[in-house]
């Protein structure tokens, strides 16, 4: 007499549902990692190119100006930072002869005139 074997026993399915559990593992937190440095690659570059916006407008007028949004920052620092990103910039005024730019959303990036991107809120 001839059995026929039609389907997957329950050993193999328990062993492909292992295996897939296992590369999962391994494959989620990897893709949040590269998320994570994806949008702050995108703050860092928005952030550089406010700082040098900001730097040539103080050349052209001799301050530094201070913008509350996206739209705003646009509109003064003559830009076009798409609304669609991850972020929310705005840029303070330190006194008369600084600034600080942040990028707020789920992590928060800050730059000055001088300095570098670095993770926190202007003060």
């Amino acid at each position: 007499m001839k059995r026929f074997k039609n389907g997957f026993n329950l050993l193999e399915l328990l062993i492909a549902i292992i295996v897939i559990g296992v590369l999962t593992t391994f494959v989620i937190p990897s893709y949040f990692g590269v998320n994570r440095k994806a949008k702050q690659r995108e703050a860092s570059a928005i952030l550089r190119l406010i700082q040098a916006a900001e730097k040539t407008i103080r050349l052209e007028t001799g301050n530094f100006v201070s913008c509350n949004n996206i739209s705003d920052c646009n509109s003064k620092l003559r830009l076009d930072i798409s609304a669609a990103g991850s972020f929310d910039y705005k840029v303070t005024l330190i006194g008369s002869s600084d600034f600080c730019a942040q990028a707020t959303g789920s992590n928060n990036y800050k730059i000055n005139s001088t300095g570098d991107v670095v993770e926190g809120n202007c003060s």
